[in-house]
């Protein structure tokens, strides 16, 4: 059953029981719509269709953090830019939203994750800061592009820090969804942390224990 309001935030701090297993209830919403189809790029950015509202929740469910060593509120808050790309299923417009969100999270979970072991430029952005660990982790390489922002026509189109610039500034031929970019802002999350110690419920604190909590 879902739980209203359930977070990893409050599942770990201990006020939960069971972690937020799913993102939404889709009792919420009118079963006339349940049929409708959804076409939704792939990671080579072809259409894919997806023939009702349940295959579509699969598959953006499919998308979540796997919870562990990353902070509880990177995980919750890339589970609302989730929550918003499942919107879509109703209004297109809510795939800007939901990938604003998800870089949003992602350059602050990097900031997070090499807090003790980078010092990043005062007031760095997304580009700065893959640019920075890039240099040190070939994982990094080629997903930024710090062309000068003046110059537009040579940058990237399809590099991270790229997308997140033309979301901020609300770049009128920004309509389209970006193929692969929740599945690519996830991977670089779960690098980022992936030798990180473990959270532990009931103290919100990181440990390090090698186990998941109520079995997630």
């Amino acid at each position: 059953m879902f739980e209203w309001d359930s977070s990893w935030c409050k599942y770990f701090a201990g006020f939960c029981k069971e972690p937020p297993r799913d993102l939404m209830d889709l009792g919420w919403f009118s079963e006339q719509y349940f049929t409708r189809s959804l076409n939704y790029p792939d990671s080579d950015g072809h259409p894919v269709s997806f023939n009702g509202i349940v295959p579509w929740y699969e598959h953006v469910q499919s998308l979540r953090l796997r919870p562990g060593q990353i902070p509880p509120i990177q995980l919750d808050s890339f589970d609302d830019a989730l929550r918003a790309l499942f919107m879509t299923y109703f209004a297109s417009g809510f795939s800007k939203m939901a990938e604003h969100k998800a870089l949003s999270t992602l350059e602050e979970a990097l900031k997070v994750a090499y807090e003790k072991k980078i010092r990043f430029r005062r007031n760095a952005g997304l580009g700065a800061i893959l640019k920075t660990l890039a240099e040190q982790d070939p994982f990094y390489a080629g997903l930024a592009d710090n062309t000068k922002e003046t110059d537009q026509q040579k940058r990237r189109a399809n590099a991270v820090n790229v997308i997140r610039d033309k979301l901020s500034h609300g770049e009128s031929e920004e309509v389209m969804h970006w193929a692969n970019l929740f599945e690519s802002v996830k991977a670089i999350m779960e690098h980022a942390f992936a030798h990180h110690p473990q959270y532990v419920v009931g103290n919100n604190r990181l440990a390090t224990i090698g186990i998941l909590p109520y079995g997630v």
